[in-house]
C-alpha cells in the first residue's frame, strides 16, 4: 500500500488490507514496523469499507485499534457515498459517532450534480438538515483527496479527486486546483 513507511510520524509502517469473497478491499488496518496496531496519517488504526449490491463503496468507517469506531485527526467517524444509476458518487456524507451526517465547519453532506456525459457541473455543501452550508471547502478537499491515499483502487477515487478539484476551482484556489486536475489526468 502506497504512503506508508517506518519513517512516517504517525507511526504507521505498513497496513494489511481484507478483501471480500470478491476480491475487494474490506478492511485496511494499520501497523507499526514492530507489527503493533499503528496510526496512519489521519489517526486511525483502520479503515472498514461498505459496499452495495454492485460492490461500490457505500461506507468507510474509521477503526480504533480493537476495530470499534473512532474519530480522524478531522473529527470525523467515518464517510457514506450514494451512487446514481450512472455509477456515478452524487452524495457524499461525513459521519459523526451514531453513523449519522455530523458538520465538520458546518458542513455534513456534500451533493454532486452530474451532466448527461458524467461531469460534475455543480457541488452543494449542506449542514446535517440538508440546508446549504457556508465553508471554504478546506476540510472537504483533504477528505476527498485522502480517499486516493486509503483506497486508491476504489472506484469513488476518481469521483473524490474530481470532487476536490471542483470545490477548489470554486473557491478560487487555482494552483491547488490545477494540481489535483493535473493528478487526475495523469491517473485517470
Amino acid at each position: 500500500l502506497r504512503g506508508f513507511d517506518d519513517t512516517m510520524p504517525s507511526g504507521a509502517a505498513h497496513a494489511d488490507i481484507e478483501r471480500d469473497a470478491s476480491g475487494r478491499d474490506a478492511k485496511v488496518t494499520f501497523f507499526d514496523n514492530r507489527g503493533q496496531p499503528a496510526r496512519n496519517g489521519e489517526g486511525v488504526y483502520g479503515i472498514a469499507f461498505g459496499r452495495d449490491e454492485r460492490g461500490r463503496v457505500v461506507s468507510l468507517r474509521h477503526l480504533d485499534k480493537d476495530g470499534g469506531g473512532m474519530a480522524n485527526l478531522a473529527g470525523i467517524f467515518g464517510m457514506a457515498f450514494a451512487w446514481n444509476d450512472r455509477n456515478l458518487v452524487v452524495e457524499t456524507a461525513f459521519l459523526g459517532p451514531s453513523g449519522s451526517p455530523a458538520p465538520l465547519r458546518g458542513v455534513a453532506k456534500v451533493r454532486t450534480d452530474h451532466d448527461a456525459t458524467g461531469n460534475g457541473i455543480l457541488l452543494r455543501r449542506l449542514d446535517p438538515e440538508g440546508k446549504p452550508a457556508n465553508s471554504t471547502g478546506g476540510w472537504a478537499v483533504q477528505e476527498f483527496r485522502r480517499v486516493a491515499v486509503v483506497a486508491p483502487s476504489s472506484p469513488t477515487r476518481a469521483a473524490a479527486e474530481f470532487d476536490a478539484a471542483t470545490i477548489l476551482l470554486g473557491t478560487g484556489d487555482w494552483t491547488e486546483a490545477a494540481a489535483v486536475l493535473e493528478g487526475f489526468r495523469r491517473d485517470h
